[in-house]
């Protein structure tokens, strides 16, 4: 072996690379210095002295021997994003070793005939494109996930969990009132329906049955506290966009603070994206919601497929929701200015694609807002008094037929 072949060998083996395939038992370590030698995989499984954090490090201080690398190697590390989290990330660099989360779909595969898959065919097929990408050799570089700050990432819990509330009072809901519309009774839920079953009757005049009766105490009283925790947890959003406490909250705040943004858009945008992610430019924000276009051009043929709808939905639906809002409340905004000028007079289908511009260039400017300060152009912010007024979301009683029908012959 050459002087040149020597100084390589010993650059390669100053880093030793890591691939884990997660599952919910056992993992898949695989391990190697460079390309043209068989990786080490092994299976991490917890025993009855250590658990599997306790077995992979000591695994590693075995790669690192058996692979001919010094016991002070760096080691660099990847897995797959999936259930679980973000912990083992924090907790692997906690341990020194560098560790990056991919996207599933980064990965890929020959779509020839049937391929064999196993956890350690994924953990060796991972190994060598962390390989290739940290030495710049991949076709494809590896799509890393960002992984947020603990407290962006309990924030971001709190703005799920309550949409989660929300869902969950619709469902119950909806449960409760097709119950009674099979029975022919016509009632809206409210507060005292639980003691009022008892004096309900069917259409046909028979007393509701046991088990029904059971059924529907059972969804009131789930309704009652679904509602007295949506109570609790609009309050506390009010008060994050009111009485900010950390940097996250602050950021909220000036958001709510320009007209035609309320403190569900502020804190959902905030603890979601503006508030921790990276993004290099405005393009990136666009992409990262999928409202990017996608072309569709070759020779001659050039047409566009219409937005990518490649991120979140959820934050997605948000800025089109929010873009109209902009229209609304922020009348005299450039934004506002080119939408006038872009739709006119047009038919609905003109404003609905107009409608997605609008809400990609709305998320670039609300993103310089959060990141430099930068008002958008034109935008004007809420005086004191509308401040002051910002609400949580009210729980009130749904309207059915039975409902509207008084209130029309009361009107009479």
């Amino acid at each position: 072996m050459n002087r040149t072949t020597q100084v390589q060998d010993s650059a390669e083996k100053s880093v030793m690379y890591m691939a884990l395939d997660v599952g919910n038992k056992t993992w898949v370590a695989a391990f190697a210095t460079d390309l043209r030698s068989k990786p080490r995989v092994r299976v991490i499984k917890a025993t009855a002295e250590k658990d599997k954090r306790a077995v992979l490090l000591d695994e590693v201080a075995a790669a690192r021997a058996a692979l001919g690398a010094e016991s002070g190697t760096a080691v660099r590390s990847c897995y797959e994003s999936g259930a679980e989290g973000n912990w083992l990330h924090r907790w692997l660099q906690a341990q020194g070793i560098d560790n990056v989360i991919v996207h599933p779909n980064s990965v890929g595969s020959q779509r020839r005939g049937k391929q064999a898959k196993t956890d350690r065919i994924d953990a060796q097929t991972l190994l060598g494109h962390l390989v290739r990408d940290h030495r710049g050799d991949a076709t494809e570089p590896l799509r890393k996930v960002e992984v947020p700050p603990v407290e962006a990432e309990d924030m971001r819990a709190f703005t799920r969990g309550l949409a989660d509330l929300h869902k969950q009072e619709t469902i119950l809901h909806n449960r409760l009132q097709s119950l009674l519309r099979s029975q022919g009774i016509d009632e809206a839920y409210h507060a005292g329906l639980a003691e009022r079953l008892p004096e309900l009757v069917a259409g046909d005049g028979r007393p509701l049955g046991p088990w029904l009766r059971l059924e529907l105490e059972r969804l009131c009283e789930q309704l009652a506290w679904t509602h007295g925790k949506i109570g609790e947890w609009e309050a506390e959003r009010l008060r994050m966009v009111t009485e900010p406490e950390t940097e996250l909250e602050q950021k909220a705040q000036m958001l709510a603070g320009l007209r035609g943004i309320g403190p569900v858009a502020a804190t959902v945008l905030v603890f979601e994206m503006l508030g921790w992610r990276e993004f290099k430019n405005g393009k990136k924000v666009g992409s990262f919601l999928g409202l990017a276009p996608t072309p569709h051009a070759s020779g001659t043929m050039d047409r566009d497929l219409g937005i990518s709808k490649a991120g979140p939905s959820h934050l997605r639906a948000l800025m089109i929701q929010l873009a109209w809002a902009w229209l609304r409340y922020q009348p005299d905004s450039q934004l506002s200015r080119w939408y006038q000028a872009h739709v006119g007079g047009t038919g609905k289908r003109s404003k609905r694609v107009a409608i997605v511009a609008v809400a990609r260039m709305l998320a670039v400017a609300l993103w310089k807002y959060a990141k430099f300060g930068e008002v958008p152009h034109g935008a004007l912010e809420k005086t004191p008094l509308q401040r002051v007024r910002m609400a949580p979301v009210r729980i009130t009683r749904r309207r059915t037929a039975s409902t509207r029908r008084t209130r029309q012959g009361k009107a009479a």
